[in-house]
């Protein structure tokens, strides 16, 4: 932006020297408000939908909190033996999904992902054999149900991860933040104090955009309370 501010600047002083240009001129005012405003609507727009992804983010980990509750409740209708198992198993299957949560990196991601993944299907097998001999009462559904929303949660939480703002979409607001930056320069190059400043107010907005978009990155994280409060209950029983 900073570059293209001079840019601007310097196409304004060559066409300074063959016509005489009003700062103050009502079309240029005009079409400096406009092309700001267009600006301030986009990444409004933007931080609108990162932030709505951040939202849906946050609500699926308390969701599955929930449903790891529930499933953990439900194993009071098995056998003891049975369900000690299975409280050993959901506890293993608690603490991988809070470290996928809290992981860094996508390498930490991939490793919490997988170590969860194998954890859920040795629980489900586990559920399934133990409910076998009752599959046709209303115990199934009673245990399996849980379960099985909290699988599907999880599926959710990793989708909503991958989900980001459109490349297209960036690209394209950065685009016009550095054509946004060519127009003040040629309009109001001069005041580089007050542009550059504009312009750092604008890099922080997309900053945040793109903190809230990246949930393993950066300072905005998805809280993972709901999940550690459950663990603690678990262990606190």
């Amino acid at each position: 932006m900073l570059i293209g501010r001079e840019i601007g600047y310097a196409l304004h002083r060559r066409h300074a020297r063959h016509v005489t240009i009003s700062e103050d001129d009502g079309k240029a005012e005009f079409a400096l408000s406009a092309v700001l405003g267009l600006l301030a609507l986009l990444i409004g727009f933007t931080f609108s939908l990162a932030l709505a992804r951040y939202e849906t983010r946050r609500e699926l980990v308390v969701s599955e909190a929930n449903a790891m509750g529930t499933t953990w409740l439900r194993f009071d209708l098995l056998e003891a033996v049975q369900r000690d198992r299975a409280r050993d198993l959901m506890r293993q299957y608690a603490v991988a999904r809070l470290a996928y949560g809290l992981a860094e990196d996508s390498g930490e991601v991939v490793l919490a992902f997988h170590k969860a993944d194998a954890i859920q299907a040795r629980l489900w097998t586990e559920l399934t054999t133990d409910i076998a001999p009752v599959r046709t009462t209303a115990l199934a559904p009673l245990l399996l149900g849980p379960a099985n929303e909290m699988i599907d949660i999880a599926g959710e939480r990793t989708a909503a991860a991958e989900a980001h703002v459109p490349a297209r979409l960036a690209g394209t607001l950065g685009l016009y933040c550095v054509v946004a930056a060519g127009l003040i320069g040629y309009l109001r190059g001069r005041y580089r104090t007050a542009t550059t400043l504009v312009f750092l107010l604008v890099v922080l907005a997309l900053g945040l955009v793109a903190d809230l978009d990246m949930p393993t990155k950066g300072l905005v994280r998805v809280p993972q309370e709901p999940i550690a409060a459950f663990i603690r209950s678990m262990d606190a029983n």
